[in-house]
């Protein structure tokens, strides 16, 4: 739903015409982007910041964030079994 209307009425033009998505906006609207309507922002923070190496999110997505250098740090996960060749 977020494609949708972040990219409304630019279906037929070019990829250089979409907008760009910032960390700001993915911050912002993080649980409207993400796939998986049971992941969200404040849950998967509090993960990280007690994660030990190795540990997965709810035992089977990979997670991180990043520096924070544009004043927010950002978050992302990603399902282990799709990342592996």
């Amino acid at each position: 739903m977020f494609y949708q209307q972040f990219h409304h009425g630019l279906d037929e033009g070019p990829l250089c015409d979409l907008p760009v998505l910032t960390n700001a906006m993915l911050v912002e609207r993080f649980d409207d982007i993400v796939t998986n309507p049971d992941v969200h922002l404040p849950e998967t923070r509090g993960f990280l910041t007690g994660m030990r190496p190795g540990e997965l999110y709810r035992g089977h997505h990979c997670a991180a964030a990043t520096g924070g250098t544009t004043g927010r740090s950002g978050v992302g996960w990603w399902d282990l079994a799709t990342a592996s060749p």
